[in-house]
Parts: structure tokens; C-alpha cells; sequence
């Protein structure tokens, strides 16, 4: 493959439409990647009973669309065949460089406006886990954070039976090794 090829495929395939602005976002790169499979494998070993778990869906507020890397959704009226038109229970975010402010600041604006009662944030490089839990008046307050440096762990409030291990979250493949 000549580099004109390479750069073609490297152009950003996925967008979001916020206040009226469409923005590409990058495709994931591999840590990204690893860690939706490791923090999927997690998830699976919960009963959320009749809910259910998507990765990067279409998230649907009016005219504003997003795609959270993760949502867990109980609500089985705001699930279409193209994506959630409601508030899901929780959406998680794995940040990157390129999508840092946006998720950070942009979107988690957004989720507690319509709604998101819980909101994940995961820091890759700093192999972090945040979980904010939705105020009275809109916003977010940090209910537990823990580090893969300190080996600790977080719990849902939505779901207490749900502990994600950074241990485990942060789990490199075999490949990645050094």
C-alpha cells in the first residue's frame, strides 16, 4: 500500500452532530480498542437482567447525535434498529488525545442534560477509571475513581453489584507485552 492509500484509509470515519456542528472523530486506535474488548469481557459477567449492553451505538438527543463508547440501556422504549433515542442508564467514554475535550467536557454536558444518570470516563495512558453520577441541576459529581498504578477498583451506584477491577480493565494482550 503507497502512503496516498494509507492516508485515505486513515481519514476520520465517524461523526457526531453537536449544536448543530458535524464532527469527525478519528476511528480508535489499538489501546482503544484492547480496552472496549477487556471492559466488555467485564460487563459480561453481570446479570443486568433486562438490560442490555452497546458498543458505540447511535445516541439520538433531538438534534444532537453521539456515540458513547459504551451504553447501558433498561429502558427498552428509546432502542431503535438505528441507535437510542433516550437517556441510557450509563454511557462510558475512552478517552483519547484527539477526543479528550470533546468527551470530557462537550458530551458529558449533553448526557446530564438529557438525563444520564451515570457516566464513565477511562484514561488509557493514564490507566484510569472515573465514574460520575448526574446532580439535581445538570451536572456530574465523581462518585469513585481508582488507578491501575494503585491496583484499586470502582463500583456502579446503578448496578452496586457491577466492580470494575483496573487490574483487569487495564489487562494488556499478550501482542502489547514488552
Amino acid at each position: 500500500m503507497d502512503i496516498t492509500n494509507f492516508e485515505f484509509f486513515q481519514e476520520p470515519e465517524i461523526y457526531e452532530t453537536v449544536n448543530g456542528k458535524l464532527i469527525l472523530m478519528p476511528r480508535p486506535d489499538l489501546d482503544h480498542i484492547e480496552l472496549t474488548g477487556n471492559l466488555y469481557r467485564i460487563l459480561l459477567k453481570y446479570d443486568f437482567g433486562r438490560c442490555a449492553i452497546f458498543i458505540e451505538p447511535n445516541l439520538y438527543f433531538g438534534a444532537q447525535h453521539l456515540i458513547p463508547d459504551f451504553a447501558i440501556v433498561c429502558d427498552p422504549k428509546i432502542v431503535a434498529p438505528n441507535g437510542l433515542y433516550g437517556p441510557p442508564s450509563i454511557v462510558a467514554e475512552i478517552l483519547s488525545p484527539s477526543s479528550y475535550r470533546h468527551d470530557k467536557f462537550v458530551k458529558s454536558k449533553i448526557y446530564a442534560e438529557n438525563g444520564i444518570k451515570e457516566y464513565w470516563l477511562i484514561y488509557p495512558r493514564e490507566k484510569e477509571i472515573e465514574i460520575y453520577i448526574r446532580t439535581e441541576d445538570s451536572g456530574y459529581d465523581l462518585k469513585a475513581a481508582a488507578s491501575f498504578k494503585e491496583g484499586g477498583s470502582v463500583t456502579s451506584e446503578t448496578f452496586p453489584f457491577v466492580v470494575v477491577d483496573t487490574l483487569d480493565l487495564f489487562r494488556e494482550s499478550p501482542l502489547f507485552k514488552k
